[in-house]
């Protein structure tokens, strides 16, 4: 997005040697701040002349993963592949476990759906160990395709209906490549890869007019990850929308459901709905939650942000993130709520993005991970502002730039809780609003200006 204006206006990045130079003091502040943050919570472990202060890890860094295809850590996949592996085992095996969620251990906490989807490598060959590596050296794999995918689609997005420059895609794919939320994903063998492959994937067919197919894949996405259903639910309110998109993805996810209940039984439906849920909406203190409940649990409660543990409910907590998470999902709904006859596809495709941002950031559980779904967005919003000039402006052009230096950059919080440290443990969790907001924004002024004679 670096191309120069034609319409007068001034541009904050007039040529790719600006955006690099933008780029790179970017990366330093968020270097240097990294250091700050850690020398603030141990000043001996991390003094500020040691280059180990400002890594993305001093451990092992997640950016291996990117040419490292088979399973690195898979603490996250290993909850599934129990669930699967136990109910191909044993027909009665129960796949959640509350007790467990609450004692802090790793428990299931996907959809049946997803224990359904890893079904095929579940079986029963050797020792447990070796056939959990087994499995977990598959999905890996997998999820390194979809990654590769997503990136395809993700520039397809970005460049739809505009010249393609090498030194473009060059710019794109460093972009790419430095995404943190990815790389963690992928380190963690997590299925919040397949959930950002879906959601792209939506947003890409329905861009270019595949509705069934973009209502499908959205289902995919919903399907894995329930809360998103907040998505198709608001657009059926949307006066206009398209209704082939619709009636897909909720045959999509009627599908799926019948397909878990199918093979999971009611039972373990009826677990995960009415026990794991309401428990796992207690939320985490655990630094890397980068969400409102985040926020607040290490705002105004003592727990250690470097502890991985679900903490007790919170009536509070639970409350002021229901009402932000509400008022954020209904701000964004009154994007589109008066939608004009004229808008077309370009104008809804910012409705779906923004609602998927929308449905990221409101979420009680936020994790680096679960950022890598507001790529789509920022492509989307990207492609945008590329394709009229007239809304591109020093002001939208630094709020998308922003938006994606804050998500894209891990940073080590752990130390910072209580009041007034705890606002600066969610600066990703910012850097998705700033996109949201702008999404909505870039929303209303796309349904404007279709209405206006």
């Amino acid at each position: 997005m670096t191309d120069r204006h034609d319409n007068g206006r001034a541009s904050l990045f007039p040529g790719y040697g600006i955006y690099a130079a933008w780029l790179v003091a970017a990366a330093l502040l968020l270097t240097l701040v990294q250091g700050l943050m850690r020398n603030y919570g141990d000043s001996e472990q991390f003094p500020l002349t040691r280059p180990v202060t400002y890594s993305v890890d001093p451990g092992y860094s997640p950016y291996h993963a990117l040419y490292k295809w088979d399973a690195i850590y898979w603490g996250d996949f290993q909850p599934i592949f129990e669930a699967a592996q136990g109910y191909r085992i044993d027909p009665n095996f129960k796949m959640y476990q509350p007790d467990q969620l609450k004692a802090g251990r790793a428990s299931f906490v996907y959809t049946p759906f997803v224990a359904m989807c890893v079904h095929p490598i579940s079986e029963v060959r050797r020792t447990p160990e070796r056939d959990l590596k087994r499995a977990a050296n598959k999905v890996s794999i997998l999820n390194h395709w979809m990654w590769l995918g997503t990136g395809a689609m993700l520039l397809l997005i970005a460049t739809h209906r505009q010249r393609i420059r090498a030194l473009f895609v060059g710019a794109f794919l460093l972009h790419f490549l430095l995404y943190y939320p990815f790389a963690t994903a992928l380190q963690l063998t997590q299925a919040s890869i397949w959930i950002t492959f879906f959601l792209v994937a939506s947003l890409l067919l329905f861009q270019r007019g595949w509705m069934v197919a973009a209502g499908i894949a959205l289902a995919l996405g919903v399907s894995i990850k329930p809360h998103l259903v907040v998505i198709p639910i608001l657009l059926i309110f949307i006066p206009g929308f398209s209704r082939r998109m619709l009636v897909a993805c909720f045959a999509g996810i009627g599908t799926a459901a019948l397909a878990s209940l199918s093979y999971a039984g009611l039972q373990n439906c009826l677990d995960y709905g009415l026990k794991t849920l309401p428990i796992l909406s207690a939320g985490y203190a655990y630094y890397p939650n980068q969400s409102i409940n985040g926020l607040l649990l290490r705002l105004l409660h003592d727990y250690d942000p470097a502890d991985f543990n679900l903490v007790a409910p919170h009536s509070e907590v639970k409350r002021l993130s229901s009402v932000f998470g509400l008022g954020v999902l209904g701000i964004c709904y009154a994007m589109g709520f008066r939608r004009p006859a004229k808008a077309g596809r370009a104008e809804d495709l910012m409705m779906l993005a923004l609602l998927i941002a929308a449905g990221t950031v409101a979420s009680p559980v936020c994790w680096y991970h679960h950022l890598a779904a507001l790529t789509g967005p920022i492509c989307v919003a990207l492609n945008r502002l590329w394709s009229n000039p007239e809304q591109r402006t020093r002001w939208t052009e630094g709020l998308l730039f922003a938006s994606y230096a804050l998500t894209a950059y891990y940073l080590d919080t752990r130390y910072l809780r209580g009041f007034p440290m705890a606002f600066l443990s969610v600066l990703a969790f910012y850097g998705g609003l700033i996109l949201t907001g702008l999404l909505a924004w870039l929303t209303r002024e796309g349904y404007r200006r279709a209405g206006t004679p």
